[in-house]
C-alpha cells in the first residue's frame, strides 16, 4: 500500500496550484468518495466479477479529487486542464498497467491512480488533448459518479486509459470526429515503441438517437509482455424511447496479434475467423422519479485466446436512490454464468453476486 501522505501531498499540490493561480475563479476542484460491500452467494474471497474482485467485504472503492479549467473555445484559442486522483481499491484498475512505469503498482488492496493528466487546447470547432487520460473508448469506461451500476461487464474496454494526443473536431453541432496518435494501450509516459492510432465519431442520429463509435490500432511498446499488435473497437447505440425510459446497447471488438520469430500472428488459429474478442452489452433505465431508478443489464461475451474458448453471459439488476443532491445509494444482484469453472474458488461455472455502496460527490 502506498503511504497516505504521498496520496496528501498530491491533493494539497493540486489544490496550492488552484489557488496561487491568477486564473484561479476559471479552474474547479472537486472530488467523490465511493464504498460499500460485493458478496457472493459460497461467501468465496474474489467475486470474479469485472472491477470487484478480492471484495467479499466493506472497501473504499474510490477516493477521488479532480482540478480542472474547461477550455472555452467559443470566442478564440483558450486552454485548460484535467487532473485526477483515484484512490481506492479500484484504483488498481485505473493504473496504466501497460509499461508499468507512470502510475504502475498494482499489488496492493488500496492502491493510488491517476487516470487523468492532460491539457486541452481549444480554438473554434477544433480542440487537441494532450498527455494522459482516461479513454473514450468503452461505454463503461466511466468513474462511479458516472456508472449506475456498481459492477462492469466482463469486456476489453473497461478502465482503459491512454496516453497520446487525439483532436476533436465539431463537423456539425452535435458531431464530433475524433482522431489522433496514442502510444499503445493503457501505458504511461514511457515511449519504447508504443504507435497506435486513435479515432471515433460521436454524433446525435435523430432527436431521440444517438450513436458513438470509437476505434484504436497500433502496436503496444517494447518493454510489454502483451501481445505486440492489437485493435479495440466499440460501437454504442443510446435511444430515449420516453423521457423516462431508456435503452442504451454495446457492441465491443477486440483482436491481438503475436510478434512470432518476427512475424505479426493472429491470436487465434487460422482456420478460426472469428476475433479474440466478441462482447454484447444491453442496458435498460427506468426514472420513475426524482429520487428513484432502475436499470437492468444483459451482457454477453466471447473470448477465444491462443485456443481457449470461453462465453460469459451476466445479468444485472440495479436501484439507485438519490438520498440527496450529492449523495446515491446503490444496490444490484448479479448473475453470472460461464462455459469453465471460475467461480467458488474455481468450482463452480455460475454465481449469485449481490452488491450495495453509496457515491457521495465532494
Amino acid at each position: 500500500m502506498r503511504p497516505f501522505p504521498q496520496l496528501l501531498s498530491l491533493f494539497l499540490l493540486s489544490l496550492t496550484a488552484v489557488f496561487v493561480s491568477s486564473e484561479a475563479p476559471a479552474m474547479e476542484v472537486n472530488g467523490w468518495l465511493n464504498g460499500g460491500w460485493y458478496g457472493n452467494e459460497y461467501g468465496a474471497l474474489e467475486n470474479h466479477v469485472c472491477a470487484k474482485y478480492d471484495k467479499s467485504r466493506p472497501v473504499i472503492d474510490q477516493l477521488a479529487l479532480q482540478v480542472n479549467k474547461v477550455a472555452d473555445g467559443s470566442k478564440g484559442l483558450d486552454w485548460g486542464f484535467n487532473t485526477t486522483f483515484l484512490y481506492g481499491g479500484d484504483a488498481r484498475n485505473y493504473q496504466a498497467a501497460g509499461d508499468k512505469t507512470f502510475d504502475y503498482r498494482h499489488v496492493a488492496e488500496y492502491e493510488l491512480a491517476i487516470p487523468d493528466l492532460y491539457m486541452v487546447l481549444a480554438c473554434r470547432k477544433l480542440s487537441v488533448r494532450i498527455g494522459h487520460f482516461l479513454s473514450d473508448l468503452g461505454y463503461e469506461n466511466t468513474y462511479a459518479p458516472e456508472s449506475f451500476f456498481i459492477s462492469h461487464v466482463e469486456d476489453a474496454l473497461t478502465m482503459e486509459t491512454h496516453t497520446g494526443t487525439v483532436f476533436i473536431y465539431q463537423v456539425a453541432k452535435e458531431f464530433d470526429f475524433y482522431c489522433g496518435w496514442i502510444n499503445g494501450n493503457d501505458n504511461g509516459f514511457e515511449f519504447k515503441g508504443g504507435n497506435a492510432l486513435f479515432t471515433g465519431l460521436d454524433c446525435d442520429l435523430t432527436k431521440k438517437i444517438s450513436a458513438v463509435w470509437m476505434m484504436t490500432y497500433g502496436r503496444q511498446n517494447d518493454r510489454n509482455a502483451w501481445p505486440e499488435n492489437f485493435s479495440f473497437q466499440s460501437i454504442i447505440l443510446k435511444y430515449a424511447i420516453t423521457s423516462r425510459l431508456q435503452f442504451d446497447v454495446e457492441y465491443g471488438y477486440g483482436d491481438y496479434y503475436f510478434n512470432t520469430n518476427g512475424k505479426f500472428t493472429p491470436s487465434v488459429p487460422a482456420n478460426q475467423t472469428h476475433p479474440i474478442i466478441n462482447s454484447i452489452n444491453t442496458y435498460l433505465y427506468f426514472t420513475r422519479n426524482a429520487r428513484w431508478s432502475h436499470g437492468l443489464r444483459v451482457g454477453w461475451q466471447d473470448n477465444n485466446d491462443r485456443g481457449s474458448h470461453t462465453t460469459e453471459c451476466n445479468v444485472t439488476l440495479g436501484h439507485n436512490w438519490k438520498w440527496k443532491e450529492n449523495i446515491t445509494l446503490r444496490n444490484e444482484v448479479r448473475y453470472d454464468t460461464v462455459n469453465v469453472k471460475r467461480f467458488d474458488d474455481g468450482n463452480k461455472k455460475s454465481q449469485w453476486a449481490f452488491a450495495i455502496d453509496a457515491v457521495i460527490v465532494l
